[in-house]
C-alpha cells in the first residue's frame, strides 16, 4: 500500500480541486460555445432549456456580473472597427464589408472636429434570473478616477441581428456624447460573438421562440436583468437610477413594449425610466396585453417611430402598442415617418436586397431629432 505524507497530500488534493474546478468551468465555456456556433459547427442547436440546464450546472462557478472596477475601459471611436466586420477576438459586428462602411462613413460624418468629450466603452457580462449569461457593452464619456459626477443611464435593446452590432455601438456613442450618459447595449439573445449574423437561422429561431413562450416570459427576464444591471452597479458607474431611458429597434420594440411588466418584477431597487423610445420596432403579440397593476407614472413618455410603408409593423399593431402605453399612464407621441420603410434609422439597409428594407436619410433624420427631443427634456 502506498502511504502519502500527510503534507504532500495536502498539496495534491488542493491541486486536484483546482484542477477539478477549472475542468468544470472550462467545460461550461464550451457548452456555451456549442451551443451558439451551429452554424460553422455543423452540429444541432442545442435547445434554449437545455441550455439553460447545462448553465445551471456549470457556470455557477463563474456566474457573477462583471464587476466595475475590473472592467478593461477603452476609447470608442469608428477607428475601433476598421479591422473588418469581424474583429480581432473573433467577434462579428456587421453583416458584411458594406454594412460596417455604410455605418463608419455615417458615424465619421457626425463627428465634430474639436471632439471634446471623448468616449470609453467596455464589454460587460450580467445574468438574467434564469443563470444565463448576458454579454453586453457599457459606453459613456471617458471618466478620471476623481470624477464622482450622476449621470442619466440609457439601455439599447438590438434588432434580430443581436447585440454585437455597429450600428449600436455608433448609437451609444452619440447618445453618451449628446446626453453626458452612460449607454448599457444589452444583450436578449445570450449573443457572445455575433452569432446572430449567420444566415442560417435555426438557432436564432429556437432562442426566438424561447423569448416569446410563456406570454414573452423569457424576454421579461432579459429586460429585468438588463435595469438591474446597470442601476444595480450604480454606485461605481455614478448613474442616476432617477433618470433612466429605453431604446429599441425592430425586434428590440417587444422589449420596450415588455417594459411595463417587466418593471413589476423589480423591487427594493428606486428607479425611473423616464422615456421609452422605438424606431421600427415591432410590436407582435399572439395574446391581449394585460395591464400592470398599480403602477403610477409621473410624465413618463413613450415616442413610437415607425414607417408609413413598413410591411412588418401594421397600424393596428401600432394603435395597439399606444392604447397600452396609454392605459398605463404614459404620454404617447406617434411619430409615423412618410415613404419609410422597415430599418429606416440604419444606413446600412440601403444595401438590403430585401424590398422590405430600406434607409430613409429623412426620416432616419427627423426620428432620431424628436426623439433626441424627449430625451434632452425628461433625463435633463
Amino acid at each position: 500500500m502506498l502511504v502519502l505524507n500527510s503534507k504532500k497530500h495536502y498539496f495534491i488534493s488542493f491541486f486536484v480541486s483546482v484542477a477539478n474546478l477549472i475542468f468544470v468551468a472550462r467545460l461550461g465555456r464550451i457548452s456555451s460555445y456549442l451551443s451558439q456556433y451551429p452554424r460553422q459547427r455543423n452540429i444541432v442547436p442545442w435547445s434554449a432549456r437545455s441550455k439553460f440546464r447545462i448553465q445551471q450546472l456549470f457556470w455557477g462557478v463563474m456566474s457573477t456580473q462583471s464587476s466595475v472596477s475590473s472592467l478593461s475601459w477603452i476609447p470608442l471611436t469608428p477607428n475601433n472597427f476598421e479591422s473588418g466586420p469581424v474583429s480581432s477576438q473573433g467577434c462579428r459586428l456587421a453583416k458584411d464589408q458594406k454594412y460596417l462602411e455604410a455605418v463608419l462613413t455615417q458615424w465619421k460624418q457626425g463627428q465634430s472636429t474639436e471632439d471634446d468629450l471623448p468616449i470609453e466603452t467596455a464589454t460587460f457580462r450580467y445574468f438574467d434570473s434564469q443563470k444565463s449569461p448576458l454579454h453586453g457593452h457599457l459606453v459613456r464619456p471617458t471618466q478620471t478616477s476623481s470624477d464622482s459626477k450622476e449621470r442619466p443611464g440609457v439601455l439599447l435593446f438590438h434588432t434580430a441581428a443581436g447585440p454585437q452590432d455597429v450600428f449600436l455601438f455608433h448609437k451609444a456613442y452619440v447618445l453618451a456624447k449628446e446626453l453626458d450618459c452612460v449607454v448599457l447595449i444589452c444583450d436578449i439573445f445570450s449573443d457572445f460573438n455575433g452569432w446572430a449574423w449567420g444566415s442560417d437561422r435555426t438557432h436564432y429561431n429556437q432562442v426566438r421562440s424561447d423569448l416569446e413562450q410563456d406570454d414573452y416570459r423569457l424576454l421579461r427576464f432579459r429586460v429585468e436583468a438588463a435595469i438591474r444591471a446597470l442601476i444595480g452597479s450604480n454606485a461605481a458607474l455614478n448613474v442616476d437610477s432617477l433618470r433612466l431611458a429605453m431604446l429599441g429597434w425592430c425586434l428590440g420594440g417587444q422589449a420596450i413594449l415588455e417594459f411595463p411588466r417587466a418593471e413589476e418584477m423589480i423591487s427594493g431597487i428606486d428607479f425611473s425610466v423616464r422615456v421609452l423610445a422605438t424606431f421600427h420596432g415591432v410590436f407582435r403579440r399572439e395574446t391581449q396585453l394585460m395591464l400592470p397593476a398599480n403602477m403610477k407614472r409621473q410624465d413618463q413618455k413613450v415616442i413610437i417611430c415607425n414607417g408609413s410603408d413598413d410591411p412588418f409593423v401594421t397600424k393596428e399593431d401600432v394603435d395597439s402598442a399606444k392604447a397600452y402605453f396609454e392605459s398605463a399612464g404614459y404620454k404617447v407621441e406617434i411619430a409615423t415617418m412618410k415613404d419609410a420603410r422597415h430599418g429606416f434609422s440604419n444606413p446600412a439597409q440601403a444595401f438590403n436586397n430585401n424590398d422590405s428594407f430600406d434607409y430613409n436619410e429623412l426620416a432616419a433624420e427627423t426620428s432620431w431629432a424628436r426623439t433626441m427631443r424627449v430625451l434632452i427634456d425628461s433625463l435633463s
